[in-house]
């Protein structure tokens, strides 16, 4: 049941404790199919065709991953987040076919008024609002949020990832989130620390079992380890729910949500003042 809503998307057979538990974690993003799993899925899809390496070749390589990614997409379910991900890997692969710098603000302006133009009515959804707060907030806090600590190892880099990422989505959703949802979940890094590396292993495990559905006993491993794998993620956010304040109920009104994204976009101008009187600085120096 987790498998199928980790990698499809289909909540439809998971118990409504397990759905509970990881919304209580801050981590129920894991169980809608978005940019993480179809950039999990690209990533693969372009692992696979590495071998394609000749420059007259390329355009191979970019329409099979396209559409593979597409197709996945179709699979579970087109939600806004995935569409999204998809209009905008398509680009990432164009742009590399073409030979062209592309800009991720407006790719990603560019996917959401492909969404609207197909569907109007998404912007009113949470998931639409969401997931384009959540992909700015990234792209524009994640640069400042990531220098503040510079680990030397890869490990404490990647960790070190996780959690910039994960600050940076706060910023920009937070407010949206308990407007709506009512809730703050206080162990939501650590939990993503546990949640996101676990996902990526289950993403990895099911493409690898179906390709080797040929050979049976290899299959068997890997659903083995799966099973683990999944009943370890599920045992940890079951007990990360059961930490002291897992979760602190806040109720604000629409117009304390503007007020705090009010906040955020001058917290923003305050950000780009000083990298442009910083930026002055380094002229004057030259």
């Amino acid at each position: 049941q987790l498998i199928a809503a980790l990698v499809f998307g289909d909540k439809s057979l998971l118990e409504e404790e397990t759905q509970g538990n990881f919304a209580a974690a801050g981590v129920m993003h894991v169980l809608a199919v978005s940019g993480l799993h179809v950039g999990v899925v690209s990533g693969i899809l372009y692992f696979l065709f590495s071998f394609i390496r000749k420059r007259k070749y390329l355009w191979i390589k970019i329409v099979c991953c396209v559409c593979c990614i597409w197709i996945y997409a179709c699979i579970t379910g087109m939600s806004p987040s995935v569409e999204r991900a998809a209009i905008m890997c398509t680009m990432v692969s164009v742009s590399l076919l073409l030979r062209r710098n592309l800009s991720t603000y407006n790719s990603l302006a560019a996917a959401a008024f492909l969404s609207l133009v197909l569907a109007p009515n998404d912007v009113f959804s949470v998931s639409f609002q969401l997931s384009y707060l959540a992909v700015l907030s990234i792209v524009y806090f994640g640069q400042y949020v990531q220098k503040w600590l510079a680990p030397e190892t890869p490990i404490a880099q990647y960790l070190w990832g996780i959690v910039a990422v994960s600050l940076s989505v706060q910023v920009g959703t937070l407010p949206l989130t308990v407007y709506y949802f009512g809730t703050i979940p206080v162990y939501n890094l650590l939990a993503n620390i546990i949640v996101i590396p676990l996902a990526f292993v289950i993403l990895v495990g099911v493409l690898a079992s179906l390709s080797l559905c040929w050979f049976l006993p290899g299959a068997k491993v890997i659903v083995a380890a799966l099973n683990f794998v999944t009943g370890y993620m599920q045992d940890c956010i079951a007990d990360i729910t059961t930490f002291p304040h897992a979760n602190l109920s806040v109720h604000i009104s629409l117009p304390q949500m503007f007020l705090l994204y009010g906040m955020v976009v001058l917290f923003m101008l305050l950000l780009e003042y000083r990298s442009l009187l910083q930026n002055r600085k380094n002229i004057l120096r030259l």
